[in-house]
């Protein structure tokens, strides 16, 4: 039991190094029926990318994926229980972020495990939940979580990611009335088999939707998730993993041993100093464990969830920062992403770098093969010299923008600096 750091500046490195320790440490987890069925769970809570440290890269995924057909692995699925907010108003996290389109590319899968056949198990007080069967049916389990900062627990790393196994608003609600110890209770009925933490671009302030992105260049691998949230504790600056709630619980049911606190301090590592969440009065009350379960209740009475849907009140619980995400629902249309010659700036590279599919850019822009781009618009959002465009309607893609845009290019002139 252990856990490896790799440092990946780009889709390149990520695939050399991703490769070379799958198969010099944890090739023998790996089926030997070419033909068992492999489950792929990214993070996808919301419809804000990557690039802003809140989703799973979808260069992390489709590294998984290739390393997988390499090795003739015929049965691959990517699935996974989107925000429940998102689900609730009708809203495919899947096909925004390209999730979809990616899963085309490579011939395999997905599911959105909100509509998937379900099984119980129980949480806190004997509440019965449903969790997507592929979560405990398949044959091999990979979760890809992302390393980020969460309003409500302080940190989501591999075991809350799991909170996107339960099918649907009910369930996802069921495990909020208690959620710290409902997280262990779901990583007590499912076992992934590996680990593989996307801290690529991070999130560090007020997230899971509402923070700062932060490159760090970093994944983690490894089959333990409380000993993978306790480095990435470390690796996000602070003093103690029992400043991360649920490892706090989590070593008081002693689900924590000594050899784990042990591999834990022996870690030498470089450190990142995370922001922290940043909670107001407002989400403070709404969070406190002895008084949301009753808020949940209120919440979703049939005359107040109606309110709710009302556009002034969703932008009211946005601008408090209760409600982390303020839904678009016009859909995108726009062209393939091109190239403006003139703003392009020799030997940056960020397009080829960023690029999930490993398209050979900036060279492949306007040439046959970007017919097959997933236009997830990673080179449109990372491109330090604003040289990438696309012609059309951005729909949701603007809240990003709006949100994000900044951030994410100055990303990528401080890596280039």
């Amino acid at each position: 039991m252990k856990v490896d750091l790799l440092n990946c500046r780009n889709r390149k490195e990520l695939r050399e190094k991703l490769s070379d320790v799958l198969d010099n440490i944890y090739s023998d987890l790996f089926p030997s029926d070419k033909k068992v069925s492999i489950l792929i769970k990214p993070n996808l809570n919301s419809n804000m990318n990557s690039l802003t440290g809140n989703t799973t890269d979808l260069r992390l995924l489709a590294v998984v994926i290739e390393y997988l057909k390499d090795r003739n692995y015929a049965n691959i699925t990517v699935g996974e229980g989107t925000n429940s907010g998102f689900f609730r108003a009708g809203v495919n996290v899947i096909r925004r972020l390209r999730v979809d389109e990616l899963a085309r590319y490579y011939n395999v899968k997905v599911v959105d495990f909100n509509h998937s056949d379900t099984i119980p198990i129980e949480l806190e007080d004997g509440v019965k939940a449903n969790i997507a069967r592929d979560c405990l049916e398949s044959g091999f389990f990979i979760n890809i979580p992302k390393l980020k900062t969460h309003f409500e627990t302080e940190m989501t790393v591999c075991l809350k990611s799991l909170i996107g196994c339960l099918a649907g608003r009910e369930n996802k609600k069921k495990a909020h009335s208690s959620l710290i110890k409902n997280i262990l209770k779901l990583n007590d009925a499912i076992k992934p088999d590996l680990q593989i933490v996307d801290g690529l671009i991070a999130m560090e302030g007020t997230g899971p939707s509402l923070g700062e992105p932060k490159k760090i260049d970093t994944v983690l691998i490894g089959t333990n998730p409380y000993l993978l949230d306790m480095i990435a504790s470390k690796i996000a600056g602070y003093d103690d993993f029992r400043c991360i709630p649920v490892l706090r619980e989590a070593l008081k049911q002693k689900k924590i041993d000594d050899f784990m606190i042990s591999e834990y301090n022996s870690m030498d590592m470089e450190k990142n100093v995370f922001k922290r969440p940043e909670i107001s009065f407002w989400v403070a009350l709404t969070i406190n464990p002895r008084v949301q379960k009753y808020l949940i209740k209120i919440r979703y009475a049939p005359l107040i969830n109606r309110a709710f849907n009302w556009e002034i009140t969703r932008r009211l619980l946005f601008g408090l920062g209760i409600s982390q995400d303020f839904i678009v629902f016009k859909e995108p249309d726009v062209s393939l992403p091109y190239l403006v010659n003139g703003n392009c700036m020799d030997g940056c590279a960020v397009c080829n770098d960023i690029c999930p599919v490993g398209f050979d850019l900036p060279g492949d822009f306007g040439t046959e093969k970007m017919r097959s781009c997933i236009k997830c618009l990673y080179c449109y959002s990372a491109c330090p010299q604003n040289a990438v465009k696309v012609d059309g309607d951005m729909g949701f893609f603007n809240q990003q923008n709006k949100q994000y845009e900044g951030y994410i290019r100055r990303l990528f002139v401080e890596d280039r600096s």
